[in-house]
């Protein structure tokens, strides 16, 4: 069924997952096998301010919702999303370890302060834990829960971003196949109109041949690389840009090609061609070192 909106009401008309199309180097056969060795633990951090419509169908997608079925009011099957014989990822059955923990994988909702009760959304989540630094921004919040964090890979999600099922298995191929120090998404928008389809190709050609990288395409690192380069810059706008770049500097940022699927909210609030042109804008202007505190004036806040 296609979406009609860019609210979670079905899939994009063409599939969010193909396979990885990177294959490991020559030369790293002696590297653990991604599904022959335990499961890489990870940290998924979600950055959330009055995401209630949303946060539950996003938690959903690692079996930490309260419930839910198909794609209706913002809720998803989690068995649509799952590995087979998995309990949240690509790694087989595990068993969970503690509040926000789900085997191997970590769940972290960082609240910046919702009043749409968000938070007690998250609190009614199994599986998930919810951290208040007190402390509105996202990339504070998401420094904050890697502060918070135990896994070895962090993974940087937006809670109206749904991630594809073989993330795990790309995210451990990258890190222990590649031996990268982290990486992003294929981007896809969960929007069946032709100009959604097309700022989708064009993210990612501007990801993958520009190397320009925003947070929807699900950032991941390493826990030494993160804290090797200290972390997302604490500015109000394009906080995930400077950090992707600070990544490839540190390492490399690898390219999963299997895709993310974001709402189209954000887009479908201005206008999706008046969203393009700002973005653009507000992009040029950083780069001509404009202080980012005056951008986030026009940028608003849609999380």
């Amino acid at each position: 069924m296609k979406p009609s909106s860019g609210h979670w009401n079905g899939l994009s008309d063409k599939s969010p997952a193909s396979p990885l199309t990177s294959p490991t180097p020559p030369g790293t056969s002696g590297r653990e096998n991604a599904s022959s060795v335990r499961p890489l633990p990870i940290s998924i951090i979600i950055p959330t301010l009055n995401e209630a419509t949303t946060i539950e169908a996003c938690l959903g997608q690692f079996d930490c919702g309260s419930g839910g079925s198909s794609w209706v009011d913002g809720r998803i099957d989690p068995d649509e999303r799952r590995e087979p014989g998995s309990s949240g990822g690509a790694d087989g059955p595990d068993e969970p370890d503690g509040p926000g923990k789900t085997g191997s994988l970590e769940i972290i909702v960082v609240d910046g302060g919702s009043d749409d009760g968000t938070p007690e959304i998250v609190r009614s989540c199994s599986g998930a834990r919810l951290i208040e630094p007190g402390t509105r921004g996202r990339s504070v919040q998401m420094n904050a829960g890697a502060a918070a964090s135990s896994g070895d890979v962090l993974l940087f999600l937006h809670a109206d971003t749904r991630l594809p099922v073989r993330w795990r298995a790309g995210v451990t191929e990258s890190v222990r196949g590649r031996g990268m120090a982290g990486g992003r998404f294929r981007f896809d928008i969960a929007h069946a109109g032709r100009i959604y389809r097309w700022i989708a190709r064009g993210t990612n050609f501007r990801s993958r041949f520009l190397g320009i990288t925003y947070g929807d395409q699900a950032i991941y690192a390493t826990r030494k690389t993160f804290e090797a380069v200290g972390g997302f810059p604490e500015i109000p706008v394009f906080e995930d840009a400077l950090f992707a770049d600070r990544l490839k500097q540190a390492g490399g940022l690898d390219w999963i090609d299997e895709a993310v699927l974001t709402s189209a909210r954000r887009w479908e609030r201005r206008g999706p061609v008046r969203t393009l042109l700002l973005t653009w804008l507000l992009r040029l202007l950083y780069t001509l070192f404009v202080p980012p505190r005056f951008l986030a004036r026009f940028y608003g806040v849609v999380r």
